[in-house]
């Protein structure tokens, strides 16, 4: 997940070059779950279009990112619908039968993309939840 994180970090508004992540869980697990999460994806041979919206989005629910202001930025509730109901939904479906370390869309709230005007961020349309709960 770093380099869909670091294009992710070009979006924010903070110019540090430290990426910061934020996360519940212990960074071991996470990324371990990471791993297996995006390799049982690809296993499924998802279509390029879902591939392309769900790593960055799995990413980013997975390792949360922080500013200086400790802001966190995670995908948002949009997001998440257009995911699993539209772009993914046939992958979606299967996944969500062999784990259920998948988020559900309730996890998040709604907001604005910070990344849809940012032409060397990332291809994908993650958008982001900026709030400042850690």
């Amino acid at each position: 997940c770093k380099d869909i994180l670091l294009q992710l970090k070009q979006c924010l508004p903070d110019e540090s070059e430290e990426l910061y992540v934020n996360s519940d869980i212990d960074q071991g697990k996470t990324e371990v779950m990471a791993m297996t999460i995006i390799s049982g994806l690809n296993f499924l041979n998802p279509s390029p279009n879902c591939l392309e919206m769900a790593e960055p989005f799995l990413c980013l629910y997975l390792f949360p990112l922080c500013d200086a202001t400790n802001s966190t930025y995670r995908p948002t509730y949009n997001e998440c619908v257009l995911l699993t109901t539209d772009i993914c939904q046939r992958e979606w479906q299967m996944a969500v039968q062999l784990s259920s370390d998948l988020p559900k869309c309730s996890e998040f709230e709604d907001a604005q993309s910070i990344c849809s005007n940012k032409t060397n961020a990332s291809s994908s349309h993650i958008s982001v939840d900026s709030s400042n709960k850690t």
